[in-house]
Order: C-alpha cells, then sequence, then structure tokens
C-alpha cells in the first residue's frame, strides 16, 4: 500500500491538470482510508493497549487527509462536469457518438 500511496501521490502532483487527476485522488484517499480503520481495530487489540491512543490519532489524521482527498476529487470532476455540454444533438455532433 505504500507503493500504491507514493506513485498515486506523485501523480497527483505532477499532473495537476491531468484528466485522471481526481482518479488518482479517490484512489489515494481510499488507501488512506483503509490503512485508518485498519489503525482503528489495531488499538483495540488487547497487544497494543499501550499504543492505542497512538493509533487512534494515526487513524484520526488518515480519515481527515482521505476526507480532503475525496473532496478535492469531487470538485474537480463536477467542474469537469459542468463544462460539458447539456446536450449533444447527434445529427450535429455525429462524432461524439462513436
Amino acid at each position: 500500500l505504500d507503493e500504491a500511496r507514493k506513485s498515486f501521490e506523485d501523480f497527483a502532483r505532477k499532473y495537476p491538470t491531468h484528466p485522471r487527476r481526481p482518479e488518482s485522488l479517490v484512489q489515494l484517499a481510499t488507501i488512506d482510508l483503509q490503512v485508518g480503520r485498519l489503525r482503528v481495530i489495531e488499538s483495540q487489540l488487547p497487544a497494543n493497549e499501550s499504543r492505542s491512543a497512538e493509533l487512534v490519532e494515526q487513524a484520526r489524521k488518515l480519515f481527515v487527509k482521505a476526507s480532503t482527498d475525496y473532496d478535492e476529487a469531487q470538485s474537480q470532476i463536477q467542474a469537469a462536469l459542468n463544462q460539458m455540454p447539456a446536450f449533444i444533438d447527434p445529427r450535429e455532433e455525429r462524432e461524439q457518438y462513436k
């Protein structure tokens, strides 16, 4: 997961205007969400009783980051959607129907 996270972060940083950037943000957020969930589960294990607060804090930070990335992706997707025409006439825009 660390390698995947790094790849998605690199892509999002290097290509801020790429049409697939929102997808990379969603994938990045999903990784952070899953790792955050894992930290919560780990915090509840008896073996991690002494580190429980630390693990919960790590989870909280991951959840905040995931939320931020999801919000940014949604904003970029909405902006792209707003640029699309509301109606494409198939008689006039045949190329868009192929």
